[in-house]
């Protein structure tokens, strides 16, 4: 840097040899003043010599009026800024123009590092050289702005210049980029994608369908969930056998006493006691895994078998997504992800004493978003109870019908241990042409030896940390949504309070009940947040003006604004705070005449 018509040639050598002393550990700060005399040979020096890894930067063409460049850090002192003329300032990137007295407004601490190449604002790009000769133009960024500046989006103007819509207000920094009425929720994709969910969920069968008759009397908003070829023949005795060998059929239902939806499966012609149910059930919900469909309930009603698991709305067998429906491979990274999932859901099972017998594609459903879940859980517990088969063997075959399944999602086939050698031979020569040796020998192994599902978690531990990484970033994704949608819940209620008292008709013989105290405070409220208009009538849509009030009623702040009626007449000061005062009286006012409103109807009917 080069104070060129100011300082000396021993200032310029000091300033050179590091941007820092003004700056100390606050940051790095430079001087640079450019003119007309000696603007390139200092530019040069400078460039050279700064600690900062500036390349010797092109800055295109150049103002001849005297300028200061300033990259950030602590303010520099008052010697330091040129009396008069406007100083260019840096803060994240993006250069700007401030006043020589608002300089001392834009403290950055953490821009102890430059970005490693010269800057100049040229119609808003900027433009230099790397230290390897390489051009480089960057985009302006937008910004975090510093929480001590007034901004005010009321008016702004666009500098040709720059390309920039500047605040007018008490700075020139950038004005934030305006949000939309939709930015303030969900996207509308992920919003698109929970509405389809909801109105798949909502679905549900015909009042007069002679099928309720099959459900018990506890649930309700029944929907069919089996094949609608089968759904089309009636009753289940008219169904044939399902994927457990029994005729069965299944329900999407909806409970009564806790407002749930809940898988319902229902078995005829089983033999089964109310204590063989019991003890599946006991044994089972011990087992929590975000794998596993829970089992909520098994029991046996007239003759009949059912059992309650969770719903997953938009769910799919593997067998329906991959098996049925003719596609290309799959993405080995995918198929990791399935046999991690798998993985870890039997080694909870084993660890709990337990055997899946339901890790087959007809039993694995997957939900939106990739996550895999073994349904089914107890079903062959209960079923098969008289088999009496030995634990380990069960946990043996668990661990062999993992394998074919890696075999039948790598196929795309159905592999079961009823299939032929030759048939299973061509499916292992096929994932080993077209997928990596590592996932072949995982499969290979655990059809052919004897390991338990400890050992399998050892071998595919190398992918499970990729599935986490993958997790968090999904967590992570879902989190900022979450806040998103609390910040417009937040708003939701103070807008379901608000419009239960404003205007309301009467309040039992009172007809003037919402206009008069704390009420008429929250009408005049209402008026000043959503009926807002100019000076020529003309309504004012402003979102900001309305979220910012809605936020700062929410918190019950300090500040004070002024309630003006429509007619002119009256006039108040309040603030915030009072207004969130008034509506909790008002809205706790309302309970309480429901409150007795019930019980009076209540003790009316008790009479008769």
């Amino acid at each position: 840097p080069q104070y060129a018509q100011q300082g000396s040639q021993q200032q310029q050598q000091q300033q050179m040899q590091g941007f820092v002393g003004a700056g100390g550990s606050g940051g790095p700060w430079d001087t640079l003043q450019y003119s007309q005399q000696g603007m390139q040979q200092g530019m040069q020096q400078g460039m050279q010599h700064s600690e900062l890894g500036l390349g010797a930067g092109e800055y295109g063409s150049l103002s001849t009026q005297a300028h200061e460049f300033v990259p950030g850090g602590a303010a520099p002192s008052s010697q330091e800024v040129t009396q008069g003329g406007p100083v260019m300032v840096s803060r994240n990137g993006v250069v700007f123009s401030v006043s020589s007295e608002e300089v001392g407004n834009y403290e950055d601490p953490q821009m102890a590092k430059y970005e490693g190449y010269g800057q100049g604002v040229v119609g808003g790009m900027y433009s230099g050289m790397e230290g390897d000769g390489r051009e480089v133009k960057t985009e302006p960024r937008q910004t975090a702005y510093p929480t001590d500046t007034h901004f005010s989006s009321q008016s702004t103007e666009k500098v040709a210049s720059s390309g920039w819509d500047w605040a007018q207000g008490s700075t020139s920094i950038p004005a934030p980029p305006k949000r939309t009425l939709h930015s303030l929720g969900v996207p509308d994709s992920l919003w698109r994608h929970f509405q389809s969910l909801s109105n798949e969920q909502s679905r549900q069968m015909q009042p007069d369908d002679p099928r309720y008759k099959e459900i018990p009397p506890k649930y309700h908003s029944a929907f069919c969930l089996d094949d609608p070829d089968l759904e089309s023949q009636g009753t289940t005795s008219a169904r044939q056998s399902g994927s457990f060998g029994y005729p069965s059929v299944l329900y999407k239902v909806v409970s009564q006493e806790d407002g749930f939806p809940y898988a319902l499966r229902r078995f005829d012609n089983v033999k089964c006691s109310h204590k063989i149910a019991g003890a599946a059930m006991e044994a089972w919900k011990r087992v929590r895994h975000p794998n596993i469909v829970k089992l909520s309930s098994c029991y046996v009603l007239n003759r009949a078998l059912f059992f309650v698991h969770e719903y997953f709305v938009g769910s799919s067998t593997l067998t329906e997504r991959y098996l049925d429906k003719r596609g290309g491979l799959l993405q080995e990274r995918l198929v990791w992800s399935y046999v991690v999932q798998l993985a870890g859901v039997l080694r909870a099972i084993h660890g709990s004493h337990l055997a899946c017998r339901a890790m087959q594609p007809t039993h694995i459903l997957r939900t939106p978003g990739g996550r895999l879940r073994v349904n089914c859980v107890g079903v062959v517990d209960v079923l098969e109870f008289e088999a009496r088969k030995q634990l380990s063997d069960l946990q043996k075959e668990d661990i062999c019908d993992l394998g074919r399944l890696i075999m039948s999602l790598c196929t795309r086939s159905m592999i079961s241990s009823k299939t032929s050698t030759e048939s299973m031979g061509k499916a292992a020569g096929f994932v080993q042409q077209h997928y990596s040796q590592e996932l072949y020998s995982l499969m290979v192994t655990l059809l052919s030896k004897p390991v338990t599902v400890f050992d399998a978690c050892g071998m595919v531990a190398h992918h499970a940390m990729d599935e986490l990484d993958m997790v968090h970033a999904v967590s992570d994704s879902y989190e900022s949504q979450l806040y998103r949608e609390f910040e417009s819940g937040r708003s939701c209620r103070l807008l379901m309070k608000l419009n239960l008292v404003v205007e309301r008709p009467e309040m039992g013989m009172d007809k003037q009940w919402s206009e008069t105290g704390d009420r008429y405070v929250l009408k005049l409220f209402r008026d000043y947040v959503f009926h807002q208009t100019d000076g020529g009538g003309n309504p004012v849509m402003d979102l900001g003006h309305v979220v910012s009030s809605l936020n700062k009623l929410d918190a019950g702040d300090g500040e004070k604004i002024c309630l003006a009626g429509r007619d002119g007449m009256a006039m108040l000061v309040v603030s915030y705070g009072d207004v969130a005062r008034c509506l909790e009286g008002a809205y706790e006012e309302l309970c309480v005449r429901s409150l007795q409103g019930n019980q009076q109807q209540q003790g009316a009917g008790g009479g008769w």
